[in-house]
């Protein structure tokens, strides 16, 4: 018979190895948070910028941004960027839904590293009258998105 020692030993082993095997890549909020607060402080609205927001995401916590325009706006990308971990474990999934002014949605999809750095999601909006990006990620984080418009010059 074993002793309770090494029944508490084996047991306290199976524990710690079944909740290394469950966890999955956690990444500090608070420095996340301070790094999105960077991103929207340096965000400008100038020429091409039709929209920018910030959202938290996480595993199975759709986070969603929406943008309605005056007037149709031809989108061509989405700058799209997120906090993650130094080891590259966290990534986005996001999805655009872009309506046409004749009532049509056409959505894109993509999976991005939550990096920090910005990555582009093509989207055909050239008719878009609104777009609503939505997002979910491998760990509770914070994601930022820039809606790109087609910039037009115009001459007489």
């Amino acid at each position: 018979m074993r002793s309770p020692r090494v029944l508490a030993a084996t047991t306290l082993i199976a524990v710690v190895a079944l909740g290394g095997c469950a966890s999955g890549p956690t990444v500090d909020l608070d420095e996340a948070k301070a790094w999105a607060d960077d991103i929207v402080a340096a965000e400008s609205d100038g020429p091409g910028a039709a929209g920018t927001g910030l959202m938290s995401v996480g595993p199975g916590d759709d986070g969603s941004i929406r943008f309605d325009f005056d007037t149709d706006t031809a989108l061509v990308r989405i700058d799209v960027r997120c906090f993650g971990d130094d080891d590259g474990d966290v990534v986005a999934t996001v999805t655009a839904a872009v309506t046409s002014s004749d009532g049509a949605t056409v959505g894109t999809d993509g999976e991005i590293p939550c990096d920090r750095e910005a990555h582009e999601i093509t989207v055909d909006g050239a008719d878009a009258t609104a777009i609503e990006i939505r997002a979910t990620a491998t760990a509770e984080t914070y994601l930022h998105a820039t809606v790109i418009q087609e910039l037009v010059i115009e001459r007489e």
